[in-house]
């Protein structure tokens, strides 16, 4: 159903933003420090996010 998927992405993004506080790898994904490389060549916000989503 549709309010159960929303439910989802809102769960998920939850969890995504306690794991961008906690988990560097996850954080240098959406914020590359300015000195490295970036990840990729430039990857959209919904590439980083199915990556992250690997990560949990």
């Amino acid at each position: 159903s549709q309010k159960g998927m929303r439910k989802f992405h809102i769960d998920t993004i939850h969890r995504l933003g306690r794991l961008l506080v906690t988990n560097r790898r996850a954080k240098a994904l959406f914020f590359p420090p300015s000195s490295s490389p970036v990840v990729g060549p430039g990857l959209s916000n919904l590439e980083k996010l199915n990556t992250l989503i690997r990560i949990i």
